[in-house]
């Protein structure tokens, strides 16, 4: 179970520091797709639960709120980038 949070966070806050709020809908396609695509093999290839299932695409949203978070807070901390069209020349 572990593991399946783990997962959830870090690939959440990847895609929280990174994209819109609309990458999480491919995101847990993604998720349910594997897990389907598991559970359609042989008896025994899914050692999960739906349970399991359910907490990564949960953890997978909480971590992208972590992500949006953390980029909403760091981006004051950034050095503001010196464009040669901002500059005058006086």
């Amino acid at each position: 179970m572990i593991d399946f949070i783990a997962t959830g966070l870090l690939v959440g806050g990847l895609l929280g520091a990174r994209f819109t709020v609309g990458a999480l809908i491919p995101a847990a396609a993604l998720i349910l797709g594997v897990a389907a695509l598991a559970w359609a093999g042989p008896a025994g290839a899914a050692h999960w639960s739906v349970f399991h299932v359910l907490a990564l695409v949960v953890f997978l949203q909480i971590g992208y709120v972590c992500g949006a978070g953390l980029r909403l807070f760091m981006a004051p901390l950034r050095m503001p980038r010196h464009s040669k069209a901002l500059r005058t020349t006086r």
